[in-house]
């Protein structure tokens, strides 16, 4: 008796083989890369998401509000040359000491937290809030003043949507 050739079906097989292979593309566009950190934590948030993490972790919104206009213009991706990070130019070596990791320094909420945290804590450190504001950004010229300038432009900011909600009424 002789052996039995095998035939094979290179076509079927090939089409299975493709449709497997668009099957898993589909999938993978729909599911979220975890690689490195969470999901969630680099999901996009809009001004008003952050502003309340804002309330919730620092006793002065406006002033918070102010340090995030003048480090990074609300840029939630901003690196400094000097490498600080997110939307208040957090230094990685400060948020360390914190408990902090540079790539948690990349989500806006986190380096909110952080930047906070760092914030009280040199107020806490400092008599007044312009020593404290010199210690936060390092030395910078003029930065005491232009954050107080940042806060008026918010306060009027919040005037004038409080008087055109008023105005609609």
């Amino acid at each position: 008796m002789k052996p039995r050739k095998t035939v094979y079906c290179y076509k079927k097989d090939e089409r299975k083989a493709y449709t497997l292979l668009v099957v898993l593309i589909i999938l993978l566009m729909f599911i979220p890369s975890k690689i490195g950190s969470s999901w969630n934590q680099f999901s996009p948030v809009n001004r008003q998401q952050l502003v309340s993490i804002i309330k919730q972790n620092h006793g002065n919104p406006k002033l918070v509000q102010a340090v995030i206009t003048v480090e990074s213009r609300w840029d939630t991706k901003a690196v400094s040359s000097r490498g600080a990070v997110g939307l208040m130019q957090v230094m990685p070596s400060s948020a360390k000491q914190y408990g902090f990791t540079r790539e948690d320094l990349l989500c806006p909420a986190k380096n909110i937290e952080a930047g906070c945290l760092i914030l009280k804590d040199y107020q806490r450190k400092s008599k007044t809030l312009m020593a404290a504001l010199i210690k936060y950004s390092g030395g910078a010229k003029n930065y005491h003043r232009r954050v107080m300038d940042a806060m008026k432009d918010i306060k009027k900011d919040k005037e004038n949507e409080l008087q055109r909600e008023t105005e609609g009424l």
